[in-house]
Order: structure tokens, then C-alpha cells, then sequence
């Protein structure tokens, strides 16, 4: 919603400051999303070593522990391409990204492929044998 806010004044502002302002904003929402993301892998990584210190009957039946890790590795992948982002962002217009689209669109583009095709594989061999089963597992936990 910030970065939403900041384009709205970017494209409505009327002289510079209005502009610098705007782009400011959008920066700020970048730099507050990886903060967020930050805090939320903290979270995961001590559930992780609280469970792993005292495990449930519920997480026996579940391989929480690969896909936890699944949760580790497409973090990296997302706070690298954030990060990109945000430099390409504070770098302005002459970014050379910015300057060569296809390099624009496999920077912002590669690390969510990549997070999309482990997250296939690790459903597809860790997860469990029958695929419609966990997605049913992941809609409906009652299962």
C-alpha cells in the first residue's frame, strides 16, 4: 500500500519535489518489505528450533522439517531479488537495468522462477506421495 501511495504521488506530482517525494515513498515501502520479511523468517527460524526442542504428535506426521527448509531457501531467493529491487530503485534512472529492459525483467522475474520451480520440487519429493493430497492438506488442515 506505501509503494502504491508513492506511485500515486509520483505520477500525480506537479514539480520536482513532488516527484523526489513520491520516489522516496516507493523506497521506503521497498526497504519496509524487507524489514517485514526479515521479521517473518526470524519468526520461522525459532518455530523451527522450537519444534525441533519439543515436537508435537502433529508434526510427526508431517516432513515439516524439509519443507521448512524449502521456506529458508525461497526466503533468500526473495529478499535477493527485494534487494535488487531497492537498489535498482535508489540508483533512479540511469540504472542500467532500468536502461536495458530484458536485464529489468530477469532480475525482478529470475529469483521468483526459481523459488516457483524448488517449491514445485520440493512438493513433488518431500512432501508426500500424492500431490492432491497435500494441496487438500494445505486448503482444508482438517484432512
Amino acid at each position: 500500500m506505501i509503494q502504491g501511495g508513492g506511485a500515486g504521488m509520483l505520477v500525480s506530482a506537479s514539480d520536482a519535489a513532488g516527484f523526489k517525494r513520491g520516489e522516496n515513498i516507493i523506497l521506503g515501502g521497498l526497504i519496509l518489505q524487507i524489514l517485514i520479511f526479515g521479521f517473518f523468517v526470524v519468526v520461522a527460524g525459532i518455530w523451527h528450533v522450537r519444534l525441533q526442542k519439543g515436537p508435537t504428535a502433529a508434526s510427526a506426521d508431517i516432513p515439516w522439517t524439509k519443507l521448512i527448509w524449502f521456506l529458508y531457501a525461497a526466503s533468500v531467493c526473495i529478499t535477493i531479488r527485494n534487494l535488487c529491487r531497492v537498489i535498482e530503485y535508489a540508483m533512479g534512472k540511469v540504472c542500467f537495468v532500468f536502461l536495458w529492459m530484458v536485464g529489468y525483467v530477469l532480475i525482478d522475474t529470475g529469483w521468483l522462477s526459481v523459488v516457483a520451480r524448488v517449491a514445485d520440487l520440493c512438493v513433488r519429493l518431500f512432501a508426500y506421495d500424492d500431490y492432491a493430497y497435500c494441496v487438500c492438506l494445505v486448503v482444508r488442515p482438517e484432512h
